[in-house]
């Protein structure tokens, strides 16, 4: 396990100092006469919240941010309400294993030496939530929105139900009343 740390903090280093030096270098950039200009005019820390899970967070330029997903040892994908058709080459739901989402290690990452040493690397933020990239935190709100829309699809579904079955017993009741004042 310390060398994958090891191997990753390395990782978490060298992608530190790349978006570290790639800050500096992006004022000197240009290509063509005039200037370029941003995708998302207007969009900063506090709109993102505005946005709606469907789309996709934009990278903002000269920001600093940390995006998580879920706490240490909590599962990133859940089942689904039933079977569901709409992601057939699995294109939303990942399945690579992730040790940090594991329920199964929940002992091991307790430990206070190790808690530390995720911390230290940046696995970790201090309130015990996995870091992820924009590029995961994305395809995790997707398929968040995947999850949202098939909860409302069996829920729209069970009241059709419920209300077709409602309106045929209240149907047969006013037919059964109706043949009784008959008679």
């Amino acid at each position: 396990m310390e060398l994958y740390i090891s191997a990753c903090s390395k990782a978490a280093d060298v992608a530190a100092t790349k978006t570290a030096t790639s800050g500096l270098t992006t004022e000197s950039q240009q290509c063509g006469d005039g200037e370029h200009k941003t995708q998302f005019s207007g969009v900063g820390a506090a709109q993102l919240l505005d946005l709606p899970l469907g789309v996709k967070l934009p990278v903002i330029p000269g920001s600093n941010s940390l995006y998580y997903t879920t706490k240490l040892n909590e599962k990133l994908f859940r089942p689904s309400y039933g079977f569901n058709l709409t992601d057939p080459y699995c294109r939303l739901l990942e399945n690579q294993y992730k040790s940090l989402h594991d329920p199964h290690l929940r002992a091991y990452h307790k430990r206070k030496d190790i808690l530390r040493r995720l911390k230290k690397g940046g696995y970790i933020t201090s309130n015990n939530k996995v870091v992820c990239t924009l590029r995961e935190l994305n395809k995790y709100r997707q398929y968040l929105t995947s999850l949202k829309l098939d909860f409302e699809r069996n829920y729209i579904r069970e009241q059709l139900e419920y209300f077709s079955k409602a309106f045929s017993t209240f149907m047969q009741e006013a037919l059964w009343m109706e043949q009784q004042n008959c008679e």
